[in-house]
This record gives structure tokens, C-alpha cells and sequence, in this order.
């Protein structure tokens, strides 16, 4: 998991998926500046990224970045997604 600490970055890519009722995340991708989430891309999903991709817009909480994949910029972002989809 990428810690937001300034100046410490994480470069591991982790691939461990998680399934739960609501979304599949496929693996987390820590960066310095963000943390990308990219979700399964099974078909049966797709109206749960749009519900995703509203929530991120109406919260202010992360951002789409491309059709499976979510962007967030702090820890406080990456828990807030957790608690709401996972």
C-alpha cells in the first residue's frame, strides 16, 4: 500500500485481488503523487464504474483515469473509495 509520506515512495506494484459484493480491484499501482487502482474488467461491472465514477465526481474523491482505472491522490481519498466500495 503507497504511503502519502512526502518524499518516501513505494515503486511495488501489488497484485493481490480483492472481491468483495460490490467492486474487484485487480491490483494497486503506488506512484509519488497518486495511487491507481485498477478494478476487474469483467462486463457485469461496468454499471458499478459509472456508480464509481459519479461518487468520485460528487465526493471529490479521486478521478477516472481510463475505463478500469481509478487515480487517488492522498490516503485519505484511498480509504474513503475502501469504505464506500469495497
Amino acid at each position: 500500500m503507497a504511503m502519502m509520506t512526502p518524499g518516501v515512495y513505494i515503486t511495488e506494484v501489488v497484485f493481490s485481488p480483492v472481491i468483495s459484493n460490490k467492486i474487484v480491484v485487480e491490483s494497486y499501482e503506488p506512484h509519488p503523487s497518486y495511487t491507481l487502482v485498477r478494478m476487474s474488467r469483467n462486463v457485469l461491472q461496468n454499471e458499478l464504474l459509472k456508480e464509481l465514477e459519479k461518487w468520485c465526481i460528487q465526493c471529490q474523491c479521486g478521478k477516472r483515469v481510463s475505463h478500469n482505472s481509478f487515480a487517488f491522490k492522498t490516503e485519505e481519498e484511498l480509504t474513503m473509495f475502501r469504505m464506500k466500495w469495497l
